[in-house]
């Protein structure tokens, strides 16, 4: 990410198709943060429960589906 383009901005939404182990957009929270900036949440269209990925991310996150497969 180069920090000229997101230079005018002071905080984020990251928004993403799937959140699985959390990894993904745990990344782009600490590369954000680490630029002096504040991520406000995370937004994905499937969360799959059973992988507890959004007790990772460190921000709130917000997901249209969830699944799991147990249910």
């Amino acid at each position: 990410m180069q920090e000229s383009l997101i230079a005018n901005y002071d905080s984020f939404a990251i928004i993403d198709d799937l959140l699985a182990t959390g990894g993904t957009a745990k990344a782009a929270v600490e590369i954000i943060s680490s630029m002096d900036k504040s991520v406000s949440g995370v937004c994905v269209l499937v969360e799959l429960l059973a992988l507890a990925g959004a007790e990772r991310v460190g921000v709130p996150v917000d997901s249209i589906l969830k699944y799991s497969i147990w249910a």
